[in-house]
């Protein structure tokens, strides 16, 4: 039993040792975005948008349709302004002109409930993907 102990304590050390230079060897892990990453906002839509390209595409293409007033094709300053405040017209309870984080937190719960809805939706039988029509 105990020869059995000592030979398994350098077969462990072995092992570890092996994943650590393994995983150093892979080099750095990209960075996922969201909040716990570090990544802020901008880094939680590029990694959505690489994961999701077809519904990044489609909430760009709604975004444009709705506030690219000049037609150019892409959002200025201005127009991410009023996109902005439209969003925050629309979840701010107390009215105060900003959000806090209750009402981010209810706009983010919303947009999960909405998303997790259209896709049961697009769900068929056996709970795989229909073609989006």
């Amino acid at each position: 039993m105990k020869a059995r102990a000592l030979l398994v304590i350098p077969v462990v050390a072995v092992l570890l040792v092996a994943s650590v230079v393994l995983d150093a060897a892979a080099g750095p892990r990209p960075a996922r975005g969201g909040k716990m990453s570090g990544g802020g906002p901008r880094a939680a839509r590029k990694a959505f948008a690489e994961k999701h390209p077809k519904m990044a595409a489609a909430k760009h293409e709604r975004a444009l349709q709705q506030f690219d007033s000049d037609g150019n094709g892409s959002l200025d300053k201005t127009e991410r302004a009023a996109a902005k405040a439209t969003f925050v017209k629309k979840w701010d309870a107390d009215g105060d002109g900003q959000l806090s984080d209750a009402e981010r937190a209810a706009a983010r719960a919303a947009a999960r409930g909405h998303l997790r809805q259209r896709l049961q939706q697009r769900r068929g039988e056996g709970g795989r993907m229909r073609p989006t029509p």
